[in-house]
Protein backbone atom coordinates (compact mmCIF):
# COMPACT_ATOMS: atom_id res chain seq x y z
CA UNK A 1 0.00 0.00 0.00
CA UNK A 2 3.10 2.40 0.89
CA UNK A 3 4.75 1.70 -2.51
CA UNK A 4 1.53 2.37 -4.30
CA UNK A 5 1.02 5.88 -2.52
CA UNK A 6 4.83 6.49 -3.42
CA UNK A 7 4.02 6.07 -6.92
CA UNK A 8 1.43 8.35 -7.45
CA UNK A 9 3.00 10.76 -5.37
CA UNK A 10 5.92 11.04 -7.90
CA UNK A 11 3.36 10.63 -11.01
CA UNK A 12 1.54 13.85 -9.83
CA UNK A 13 4.95 15.64 -9.02
CA UNK A 14 5.67 14.57 -12.83
CA UNK A 15 2.57 15.99 -14.31
CA UNK A 16 3.13 19.20 -12.04
CA UNK A 17 6.58 20.01 -11.93
CA UNK A 18 6.52 22.17 -14.79
CA UNK A 19 3.53 24.31 -14.58
CA UNK A 20 2.70 27.69 -12.30
CA UNK A 21 1.11 26.81 -9.58
CA UNK A 22 -1.49 28.38 -6.88
CA UNK A 23 -3.31 26.78 -4.16
CA UNK A 24 -7.37 27.82 -4.48
CA UNK A 25 -8.46 29.33 -1.82
CA UNK A 26 -11.70 27.04 -0.90
CA UNK A 27 -10.54 23.56 -1.81
CA UNK A 28 -7.65 21.24 -1.92
CA UNK A 29 -7.12 21.62 -5.77
CA UNK A 30 -3.26 22.96 -7.31
CA UNK A 31 -5.10 24.96 -10.20
CA UNK A 32 -2.87 26.32 -13.61
CA UNK A 33 -2.77 30.20 -13.85
CA UNK A 34 -1.71 32.06 -17.42
CA UNK A 35 -1.05 35.79 -16.80
CA UNK A 36 1.63 36.81 -19.37
CA UNK A 37 0.53 38.56 -22.42
CA UNK A 38 2.90 39.54 -26.15
CA UNK A 39 3.66 42.96 -26.05
CA UNK A 40 5.41 44.52 -28.68
CA UNK A 41 7.30 48.33 -29.28
CA UNK A 42 7.60 49.81 -32.72
CA UNK A 43 10.47 52.45 -33.20
CA UNK A 44 10.52 54.62 -36.03
CA UNK A 45 12.62 56.68 -38.28
CA UNK A 46 11.91 59.29 -40.79
CA UNK A 47 12.79 58.18 -44.21
CA UNK A 48 15.15 60.34 -46.00
CA UNK A 49 14.16 63.90 -47.57
CA UNK A 50 12.65 63.46 -51.42
CA UNK A 51 15.24 64.11 -53.49
CA UNK A 52 14.78 61.88 -56.34
CA UNK A 53 11.27 63.56 -57.81
CA UNK A 54 11.72 64.63 -60.92
CA UNK A 55 8.25 65.70 -61.58
CA UNK A 56 5.33 65.32 -60.01
CA UNK A 57 0.94 65.99 -60.66
CA UNK A 58 -0.52 69.31 -59.57
CA UNK A 59 -3.80 70.65 -59.42
CA UNK A 60 -4.75 74.44 -58.37
CA UNK A 61 -8.05 75.31 -56.86
CA UNK A 62 -10.19 78.61 -56.14
CA UNK A 63 -12.74 78.83 -53.45
CA UNK A 64 -12.83 77.91 -50.07
CA UNK A 65 -11.08 75.37 -48.44
CA UNK A 66 -13.66 71.78 -49.06
CA UNK A 67 -15.51 74.12 -51.30
CA UNK A 68 -13.37 74.48 -54.00
CA UNK A 69 -13.42 74.29 -58.21
CA UNK A 70 -10.35 73.66 -60.33
CA UNK A 71 -8.83 76.27 -61.49
CA UNK A 72 -6.97 73.88 -64.56
CA UNK A 73 -9.21 71.39 -66.34
CA UNK A 74 -6.88 68.70 -65.00
CA UNK A 75 -3.90 67.68 -63.51
CA UNK A 76 -0.98 69.57 -64.83
CA UNK A 77 2.59 67.50 -64.91
CA UNK A 78 5.44 69.43 -63.34
CA UNK A 79 8.79 69.29 -64.53
CA UNK A 80 12.52 70.01 -62.92
CA UNK A 81 14.41 72.70 -64.11
CA UNK A 82 17.73 71.45 -65.46
CA UNK A 83 20.39 72.26 -63.35
CA UNK A 84 17.61 74.13 -60.63
CA UNK A 85 15.58 73.35 -57.53
CA UNK A 86 12.51 74.59 -59.37
CA UNK A 87 9.70 72.50 -61.40
CA UNK A 88 7.46 74.34 -63.70
CA UNK A 89 4.76 73.26 -66.21
CA UNK A 90 4.20 74.46 -69.99
CA UNK A 91 1.34 77.09 -70.91
CA UNK A 92 0.32 76.92 -66.97
CA UNK A 93 0.20 80.53 -65.45
CA UNK A 94 -0.80 82.35 -62.33
CA UNK A 95 -4.16 84.51 -63.25
CA UNK A 96 -4.68 87.88 -63.76
CA UNK A 97 -6.11 88.92 -60.34
CA UNK A 98 -5.26 87.68 -56.92
CA UNK A 99 -7.47 84.44 -56.07
CA UNK A 100 -7.86 82.41 -53.01
CA UNK A 101 -5.67 78.99 -54.36
CA UNK A 102 -4.74 75.78 -53.33
CA UNK A 103 -2.84 73.60 -54.82
CA UNK A 104 -2.66 69.72 -54.57
CA UNK A 105 0.10 67.70 -55.83
CA UNK A 106 1.33 64.24 -56.16
CA UNK A 107 3.70 62.06 -58.09
CA UNK A 108 0.50 59.54 -58.72
CA UNK A 109 -2.24 60.95 -60.86
CA UNK A 110 -4.90 61.77 -58.52
CA UNK A 111 -8.52 62.13 -59.32
CA UNK A 112 -9.58 65.38 -60.81
CA UNK A 113 -13.24 65.99 -58.92
CA UNK A 114 -11.91 64.89 -55.72
CA UNK A 115 -8.03 65.47 -54.85
CA UNK A 116 -7.92 62.14 -54.18
CA UNK A 117 -5.30 59.40 -55.04
CA UNK A 118 -5.42 55.91 -55.52
CA UNK A 119 -2.85 53.78 -54.02
CA UNK A 120 -1.29 50.09 -54.54
CA UNK A 121 1.45 49.85 -51.81
CA UNK A 122 2.26 46.12 -52.99
CA UNK A 123 3.85 47.59 -56.06
CA UNK A 124 6.55 49.26 -53.71
CA UNK A 125 6.13 52.81 -55.29
CA UNK A 126 6.71 55.92 -52.64
CA UNK A 127 3.98 57.44 -52.78
CA UNK A 128 4.49 61.43 -51.95
CA UNK A 129 1.99 64.33 -51.73
CA UNK A 130 1.79 67.90 -50.98
CA UNK A 131 -0.76 70.45 -50.00
CA UNK A 132 -0.44 74.55 -50.20
CA UNK A 133 -3.52 76.18 -48.48
CA UNK A 134 -2.38 79.59 -49.73
CA UNK A 135 0.46 80.29 -51.94
CA UNK A 136 2.16 83.34 -52.58
CA UNK A 137 0.37 85.12 -55.35
CA UNK A 138 3.02 85.33 -58.63
CA UNK A 139 5.60 84.01 -56.81
CA UNK A 140 7.73 80.56 -56.20
CA UNK A 141 6.22 78.91 -53.53
CA UNK A 142 7.56 75.24 -51.69
CA UNK A 143 5.74 72.85 -52.01
CA UNK A 144 6.50 70.45 -49.27
CA UNK A 145 6.14 66.43 -50.00
CA UNK A 146 5.66 63.92 -47.37
CA UNK A 147 5.41 59.83 -48.07
CA UNK A 148 2.16 58.93 -47.29
CA UNK A 149 2.85 55.35 -46.63
CA UNK A 150 4.46 53.35 -43.77
CA UNK A 151 7.33 51.15 -44.48
CA UNK A 152 8.16 47.63 -42.06
CA UNK A 153 11.54 47.42 -41.27
CA UNK A 154 13.19 44.58 -39.01
CA UNK A 155 11.09 42.58 -36.60
CA UNK A 156 13.50 41.18 -33.80
CA UNK A 157 11.95 39.06 -31.51
CA UNK A 158 12.92 37.42 -28.04
CA UNK A 159 12.26 34.42 -26.32
CA UNK A 160 11.07 35.06 -22.99
CA UNK A 161 13.78 34.20 -19.80
CA UNK A 162 15.28 31.15 -18.76
CA UNK A 163 13.50 29.25 -21.86
CA UNK A 164 14.84 28.23 -25.63
CA UNK A 165 12.44 29.18 -28.49
CA UNK A 166 11.88 27.56 -31.49
CA UNK A 167 9.90 27.58 -34.37
CA UNK A 168 8.66 31.28 -34.61
CA UNK A 169 6.54 32.49 -37.11
CA UNK A 170 5.21 36.45 -36.77
CA UNK A 171 2.85 37.62 -39.22
CA UNK A 172 0.82 40.50 -39.92
CA UNK A 173 -1.90 41.03 -43.29
CA UNK A 174 -0.99 44.16 -44.35
CA UNK A 175 -3.66 46.83 -45.83
CA UNK A 176 -1.73 47.05 -49.33
CA UNK A 177 -4.72 49.54 -50.92
CA UNK A 178 -6.80 52.64 -50.76
CA UNK A 179 -7.54 56.44 -51.22
CA UNK A 180 -5.43 59.53 -50.12
CA UNK A 181 -7.03 62.61 -49.69
CA UNK A 182 -4.32 65.17 -50.45
CA UNK A 183 -6.20 67.79 -48.84
CA UNK A 184 -7.52 65.81 -45.14
CA UNK A 185 -4.89 63.51 -45.24
CA UNK A 186 -7.42 60.80 -44.78
CA UNK A 187 -7.25 57.05 -46.09
CA UNK A 188 -10.53 55.76 -46.96
CA UNK A 189 -11.15 52.46 -49.23
CA UNK A 190 -9.07 50.28 -47.58
CA UNK A 191 -8.46 46.48 -48.78
CA UNK A 192 -6.10 43.96 -46.82
CA UNK A 193 -3.92 41.57 -48.93
CA UNK A 194 -5.56 38.22 -48.79
CA UNK A 195 -2.82 36.60 -46.55
CA UNK A 196 -0.33 37.19 -44.04
CA UNK A 197 2.93 37.84 -44.69
CA UNK A 198 5.57 36.45 -42.20
CA UNK A 199 7.81 39.32 -41.07
CA UNK A 200 10.41 37.07 -39.26
CA UNK A 201 10.49 33.81 -38.52
CA UNK A 202 14.02 34.02 -36.29
CA UNK A 203 14.86 34.49 -32.51
CA UNK A 204 16.74 37.48 -31.70
CA UNK A 205 19.63 38.31 -33.27
CA UNK A 206 19.43 41.17 -35.63
CA UNK A 207 15.53 40.41 -36.70
CA UNK A 208 14.19 40.05 -40.37
CA UNK A 209 15.09 42.80 -42.92
CA UNK A 210 12.39 43.87 -44.38
CA UNK A 211 10.91 46.68 -46.50
CA UNK A 212 7.44 45.89 -47.07
CA UNK A 213 5.15 49.29 -48.27
CA UNK A 214 1.74 49.35 -46.46
CA UNK A 215 -1.16 51.58 -45.15
CA UNK A 216 -0.13 53.76 -41.97
CA UNK A 217 -2.65 52.47 -39.25
CA UNK A 218 -3.29 50.16 -36.22
CA UNK A 219 -2.65 46.20 -37.12
CA UNK A 220 -2.27 42.56 -35.53
CA UNK A 221 0.76 41.16 -35.51
CA UNK A 222 0.57 37.15 -34.76
CA UNK A 223 3.01 34.79 -33.61
CA UNK A 224 3.43 30.93 -33.09
CA UNK A 225 6.55 29.60 -31.44
CA UNK A 226 7.66 26.83 -29.27
CA UNK A 227 9.11 27.06 -26.18
CA UNK A 228 11.34 24.80 -24.15
CA UNK A 229 13.11 24.67 -20.18
CA UNK A 230 14.63 21.68 -19.21
CA UNK A 231 11.92 18.36 -20.30
CA UNK A 232 9.36 20.83 -20.58
CA UNK A 233 8.31 21.76 -24.36
CA UNK A 234 4.73 23.77 -25.61
CA UNK A 235 3.69 25.24 -28.44
CA UNK A 236 1.46 28.78 -28.30
CA UNK A 237 0.12 31.46 -30.06
CA UNK A 238 -0.08 35.13 -29.31
CA UNK A 239 -0.68 38.53 -30.67
CA UNK A 240 0.21 42.01 -29.87
CA UNK A 241 -1.64 45.23 -31.44
CA UNK A 242 1.38 48.08 -33.03
CA UNK A 243 0.91 51.32 -34.42
CA UNK A 244 2.18 52.07 -37.50
CA UNK A 245 3.22 55.19 -38.64
CA UNK A 246 3.37 57.29 -42.23
CA UNK A 247 6.48 58.17 -43.03
CA UNK A 248 8.35 56.32 -41.27
CA UNK A 249 10.44 53.13 -41.21
CA UNK A 250 8.87 51.18 -38.36
CA UNK A 251 10.73 48.77 -36.09
CA UNK A 252 9.21 46.00 -34.34
CA UNK A 253 10.39 44.78 -31.47
CA UNK A 254 9.03 42.11 -28.91
CA UNK A 255 9.33 39.49 -26.10
CA UNK A 256 7.13 36.76 -26.21
CA UNK A 257 5.71 36.42 -22.86
CA UNK A 258 6.86 32.96 -20.39
CA UNK A 259 5.31 29.28 -20.39
CA UNK A 260 4.19 27.33 -17.97
CA UNK A 261 7.09 25.61 -16.89
CA UNK A 262 7.79 26.18 -13.09
CA UNK A 263 9.77 24.36 -10.56
CA UNK A 264 6.77 22.66 -7.84
CA UNK A 265 8.03 23.89 -4.10
CA UNK A 266 6.56 23.00 -1.04
CA UNK A 267 7.05 24.71 2.24
CA UNK A 268 8.41 21.73 4.59
CA UNK A 269 7.65 21.89 8.51
CA UNK A 270 8.79 19.51 10.31
CA UNK A 271 7.79 18.93 14.16
CA UNK A 272 9.60 18.90 16.84
CA UNK A 273 10.54 15.33 18.40
CA UNK A 274 8.37 14.93 22.13
CA UNK A 275 8.74 12.48 24.92
CA UNK A 276 5.98 9.37 24.98
CA UNK A 277 5.75 7.91 28.05
CA UNK A 278 4.87 4.49 28.28
CA UNK A 279 3.82 2.67 31.25
CA UNK A 280 5.04 -1.26 31.15
CA UNK A 281 2.31 -3.24 33.13
CA UNK A 282 4.22 -6.61 33.94
CA UNK A 283 2.28 -9.48 35.30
Amino acid sequence: MKKTILILAALACTLSCDKNIEQASETNEIVFTTTDSFNATVETKATTAVTSLNSFYAMATTGTTGSESALWNSYKSFSKVSNDTKYTSSGVYWPAAQQSIHFYASNLMPDVSGGDVTVNASTGTDVVCAYSASPAWKEVNQLVFNHVLARLGKCTITAPTDYTGSDLNITIRPKISGTYNLRTGAWSSTSEAVSNTTITNTFGGGGTVNDIYLLPGEYTINASYTLTRGTYSESFNSSATVELAAGKINLISGTLPAGNATDLQFTVTVTPWSNNSISANFQ
